[in-house]
């Protein structure tokens, strides 16, 4: 039996990035896309493609991305969402190790 689904996607991890900057994260994944660019773009002509951030921080900063990354998300005809989650220093979750 075929099984058709109305939503999908496929999780990238940035922590191989020792940058705490959210462009450098981002661009190291769009890099990472570079090899299959243009499947990436015809999956985000032909289906609803969103880039989303998840940023778990302490501390309140301003959060902006240069033009030429802008463009970059861009061309995959992608939208992009963020989401941040402010903690208090000793709220902040440990991370596991697996």
């Amino acid at each position: 039996m075929n099984r058709y689904f109305a939503d999908g996607g496929w999780l990238l991890d940035a922590k191989e990035s020792e940058s705490r900057r959210i462009e450098d994260h981002i661009s190291n994944l769009l890099d990472r896309l570079c090899p299959s660019w243009s499947t990436f773009q015809q999956l985000g002509e032909e289906y609803d493609a969103c880039i989303s951030c998840f940023i778990d921080t302490t501390r309140v900063e301003t959060i902006t991305l240069p033009a030429d990354l802008v463009e970059r998300i861009s061309a995959l005809y992608a939208r992009m969402w963020t989401e941040v989650v402010l903690y208090e220093e000793d709220d902040q979750p440990e991370e596991t190790v697996s």
